[in-house]
């Protein structure tokens, strides 16, 4: 059919990156974690029919910081923020734009950040 796009919610092309580093502590104090990752997607078409439910190009940042195992106990600490740009992209879309003249969008989470605590044993 004219107007179809084939790779439905697929970018036509992704890349990402992802540096983790692990810094000891002396002694039984545990170890610092830090990550840091990055992805790309370049445009991609949400809606096979609609061509207002094309999303362009986005970038988003992770990053997170914990310190495991805290002097020995099994504790685990962390704090975390991702989409760290506030990327504004859309994950998904109802596009009915050339049936009933609207389309309704589902976003990406705009920049979520919290604190992470955990134990192994």
């Amino acid at each position: 059919q004219p107007g179809e796009f084939a790779l439905v919610g697929s970018p036509h092309h992704q890349m990402g990156a992802n540096v983790s580093y692990e810094i000891p502590l002396p002694g039984d104090a545990g170890a610092i974690n830090l990550n840091a990752n990055i992805s790309y997607r370049t445009k991609q078409h949400l809606d096979k029919n609609d061509v207002l439910a094309a999303e362009p190009g986005y970038e988003l940042v992770n990053l997170r910081a914990g310190w495991e195992n805290i002097f020995g106990t099994g504790l685990g600490a962390a704090a975390f923020v991702n989409n760290l740009t506030k990327s504004y992209y859309r994950v998904g879309v109802i596009g009915i734009y050339n049936e009933a003249g609207y389309s309704c969008p589902v976003y990406g989470e705009p920049r979520p950040y919290g604190v992470e605590m955990g134990y192994k044993f």
